[in-house]
């Protein structure tokens, strides 16, 4: 919660969206990092509570083995959504 408001978007309006769907209503699995794997996406959702906080730069300390799952520090940045909101 914060009593400014809503969070702003790290990345402005696009890429706020991790993979897609196929016409046939399938998860697309090679659209994304996290596309297809629960435990990734866990670290995505750890990962952007982080970054609420404002400290994406210690993810790779607190969480040491799953660093390389997520990508590089670019790839990391664009599955953070938000923007800090302390």
């Amino acid at each position: 919660y914060s009593p400014s408001g809503r969070p702003a978007l790290a990345n402005g309006t696009a890429g706020q969206q991790i993979g897609y769907f196929s016409a046939a209503g399938n998860v697309v699995a090679s659209s994304s990092l996290v596309g297809n794997a629960v435990t990734t996406l866990v670290q995505v959702v750890i990962l952007n509570y982080l970054g609420l906080m404002g400290k994406t730069a210690q993810y790779s300390s607190i969480f040491p083995a799953a660093q390389f799952q997520l990508g590089t520090a670019a790839q990391m940045d664009a599955l953070t959504a938000f923007a800090p909101i302390v």
